[in-house]
């Protein structure tokens, strides 16, 4: 799509109902506001470097099956 398409689109959706066209403008002023406002306060606690002197060392662990109880189930014996 070419750009003036899409300026010609936007002028006829402006046009035809422009009460619709305000309320999509400020739902999505208001998600990318909520979003920027979400990354800002979240950012300190989540997505900075970990408080440790070699962080990329560090190592995880996961319980087989979350942790419900559930034996984990043996391997088939390959024949060969």
């Amino acid at each position: 799509m070419r750009l003036d398409e899409l300026r010609q689109d936007v002028v006829l959706a402006l046009r035809s109902n422009p009460s619709c066209s305000l309320v999509v403008v400020a739902t999505l002023a208001l998600g990318i506001a909520a979003n920027s406002l979400n990354f800002s306060f979240m950012n300190p606690y989540l997505i900075r470097e970990l408080p440790f002197g070699h962080p990329h060392q560090l190592a995880g662990g996961k319980q087989p099956y979350g942790g419900r109880g559930v034996k984990r189930p043996r391997p088939a014996p390959h024949g060969g």
